[in-house]
């Protein structure tokens, strides 16, 4: 079975007629390819192993759990150590997570 890696962004939106409610949602990253590639699967392990920081997003009921790694050049020396050839990846992926905006889901 592999893992999808995508990347999220929570977006406020004013919605309602006199544009007065607020809705959260996330959208993807349009630049980012999330097919499976190799290394994908052992992202979240490497994630952990450089340390990360994890949050809850959407319905109370039904959360999805995003996440980010606490330093992304570690990240980066990580990933570019143990799967070197995928550096264009690995770098297009640290490179967008450079804006703290942005979150990694893994979807199974």
């Amino acid at each position: 079975m592999g893992v999808h890696v995508c990347l999220y962004r929570e977006v406020k939106r004013r919605t309602g007629r006199k544009r007065n409610r607020v809705e959260v949602t996330s959208e993807p990253h349009l630049d980012w390819d999330d097919m499976r590639y190799d290394g994908d699967r052992e992202l979240s392990r490497i994630l952990q192993g450089v340390g990360s920081i994890r949050r809850n997003h959407g319905d109370p009921e039904n959360y999805v759990f995003w996440e980010r790694p606490a330093d992304v050049e570690a990240l980066r020396a990580a990933l570019l150590a143990e799967f070197p050839g995928n550096a264009q990846r690995w770098n297009q992926l640290c490179d967008i997570l450079t804006d703290p905006d942005w979150w990694i889901y893994f979807s199974y």
